[in-house]
């Protein structure tokens, strides 16, 4: 999820009680190269935890859904629709389109392509 306050973004990965637990994006890393064997990783972790109350998160906020398979991405549709989303609801949380909406200039006509030889699924 991402999402914040005002004037500030954070990907939030969990939560604790009444609490989202979150980093901050904006915090620059130095540079780490990962063609080497021996590759220091170590300005990918932190030891610092952050915390905002629910209360506190701007109601804009971004999901992202990460599906491995095919599979998997017809059973999260599956489980979306049956129990999140309200149909022919204007004020629903979420809403599946089979095709992307017509003011997509970008690529409004195109389908979405699988290619059942590939061990992978993306879907962009």
């Amino acid at each position: 999820m991402i999402g914040g306050k005002p004037n500030q973004a954070y990907y939030f990965y969990g939560y604790a009680d009444d609490e989202l637990l979150y980093m901050d994006p904006h915090e620059v890393q130095p540079y780490v190269s990962n063609l080497i064997d021996d590759m220091n990783d170590s300005s990918y972790h932190t030891n610092n935890t952050w915390k905002m109350r629910f209360t506190q998160l701007d109601p804009s906020v971004a999901l992202a859904f990460v599906c491995k398979y095919e599979e998997d991405f017809l059973e999260l549709i599956e489980s979306l629709q049956n129990n999140v989303i309200r149909q022919k609801d204007m004020n629903s949380l979420f809403e599946i389109s089979q095709k992307r909406p017509e003011f997509d200039h970008l690529s409004g006509n195109e389908s979405l392509e699988y290619n059942s030889d590939s061990d992978e699924f993306v879907l962009v």
